[in-house]
C-alpha cells in the first residue's frame, strides 16, 4: 500500500477525525484553564483551613478531566493511526489520560504551594523589626519598612507614641496590625551584658 493510500486512509477514518478534533478541543480548553483560570478549588485566596486540610488543587476537577481527556484522546488518535479499532484505541487511550490527569494535578499542586507560601497572612507582622522610611509625626501616618515571613514589606504605620517622632532610618518593632496598617514603636537597644569572670 502506498504512503499516501495510508496518510488519506487514516485521515479520511471517522474515529481518528474524532479523536483529534477531540483532542484539539480538550487542548485548547485546558490552556485556556491554564491561562485564566478554570478551577474554582484553586483559585481563591480565602484561608478556609479546616482541621489541618491545607486546601489546594483537586485531581478530580475540571483542569483534570480537560487533562485526562486531552491525554486520552490523543492516545486514541495515535492508536487508531496504528490500525487499533474503536475499544482498543479507548482502551489504550485510559493509561496516558489519567496519567496526564496526574502530571496537570502535580504541577497545579506545585503552583499553588508556592502561592500560598508567600502570602502574608493579617497579624504575622506583630513583633517584627523593620525601619522607618517616611517620618512618622505624633499621631499622624508614615511608612516603615518591616521583614515579614522573609519578605519586606511596606505598610503605613502610626506610633504608639503620642510625642515621639519617628524619623526615616529609625529602627522600629510592630506593636499591632490592622486593617494593613500597623503601629509601631522605637526599638529599644539592648545594652550587651558584662560578662562576669
Amino acid at each position: 500500500m502506498e504512503a499516501s493510500a495510508i496518510t488519506s486512509s487514516v485521515f479520511g477514518s471517522m474515529q481518528f477525525m474524532v479523536f483529534a478534533a477531540l483532542t484539539v478541543c480538550f487542548l485548547i480548553v485546558l490552556g485556556f484553564a491554564a491561562l485564566f483560570g478554570g478551577d474554582h478549588d484553586a483559585d481563591h485566596d480565602a484561608d478556609h483551613d479546616v482541621d489541618g486540610h491545607e486546601g489546594g488543587p483537586s485531581l478530580i476537577s475540571f483542569r483534570g478531566f480537560c487533562a485526562f481527556m486531552l491525554g486520552f484522546c490523543a492516545t486514541g488518535g495515535i492508536a487508531t493511526a496504528y490500525g487499533f479499532g474503536m475499544g482498543g484505541s479507548m482502551m489504550i487511550g485510559v493509561i496516558p489520560g489519567i496519567l496526564m490527569a496526574l502530571l496537570v494535578w502535580k504541577l497545579s499542586s506545585l503552583l499553588y504551594g508556592q502561592q500560598s507560601n508567600s502570602a502574608i497572612r493579617s497579624g504575622q507582622a506583630i513583633g517584627a523589626s523593620g525601619m522607618v522610611t517616611s517620618t512618622i509625626n505624633p499621631g499622624q501616618f508614615g511608612e516603615v519598612d518591616v521583614t515579614v515571613g522573609g519578605r519586606s514589606m511596606t505598610y503605613t504605620a502610626t506610633s504608639t507614641s503620642k510625642t515621639e517622632r519617628l524619623t526615616i532610618g529609625t529602627m522600629i518593632t510592630v506593636e499591632s496590625e490592622f486593617g494593613g496598617r500597623v503601629v509601631v514603636k522605637r526599638k529599644v537597644a539592648v545594652a550587651p551584658r558584662a560578662s562576669v569572670n
